[in-house]
């Protein structure tokens, strides 16, 4: 009975040591509360910054537009990935020109960018913003979803961010179905297989101009 005792013992202990084991390997396994909910954390604040800008009853009118757009442009700064954005947008393309091409490329192509952005958000006015769910895309990636409800009209804008030096960041804007990525890529790949990438930088360069 003493030996079974002390076997029984035995085995409890070693029961309790390997459920430990596996309970620490789960956690490890399960995403970070830091990764997994800031992303929806970050919208949140940053869609509630541009709102505030929308909806500021001293900037009402058409006559401050371009005061609510500096405003916005200092909010998507901090949230937009601008790297990566240039670096989607070109694919394969981008380790095929030189480091000043890239960098000329990364500022014009954000200036777009941004300003396309601006434009449909400028376009809603101070429609209300739900910010329904966020979906994990792969490691250290998330969509967050999010409808504008614009004159009778539900339109979803959703959100790909990347987690990176310990934070998140819009690397795509998914507006009615359309990825801004995708349709800007499409776009460069089909003038690049006639011109060069410095034509590319000059027509980017005149629409960033016309864009200010």
């Amino acid at each position: 009975m003493k030996i079974t005792g002390k076997t029984d013992k035995f085995n409890v202990v070693i029961l309790f040591v390997l459920m430990l084991s596996l309970l620490e390997v789960l956690l490890l396994s399960l995403p970070h509360d830091s990764e997994a909910s800031t992303a929806m954390n970050t919208m949140e604040n940053t869609v509630n910054e541009v709102l505030g800008v929308l909806k500021d009853p001293d900037l009402k009118g058409d006559g401050n537009r371009d005061i609510k757009k500096e405003k916005i442009w200092v909010i998507i700064d901090k949230a937009f990935n601008y790297d990566l954005l240039a670096r989607q947008a070109l694919g394969k393309i981008w380790k095929t020109i030189s480091n000043e091409q890239q960098h000329e490329f990364t500022k014009l192509y954000s200036k777009l960018l941004g300003n396309t952005y601006i434009d449909r958000i400028l376009s809603y006015g101070d429609e209300s913003v739900d910010i329904e769910r966020e979906i994990p895309l792969a490691d250290k990636i998330a969509e967050v979803q999010t409808v504008i409800s614009y004159q009778e009209r539900k339109i979803p804008v959703f959100y790909r961010l990347n987690f990176e030096n310990g934070t998140w960041k819009v690397f795509d804007v998914v507006i009615e179905g359309v990825s801004m990525t995708k349709n800007y890529r499409s776009q460069f790949k089909d003038f690049l297989s006639k011109k060069s990438m410095d034509d590319l930088l000059n027509v980017l360069n005149k629409k960033s101009q016309a864009g200010n």
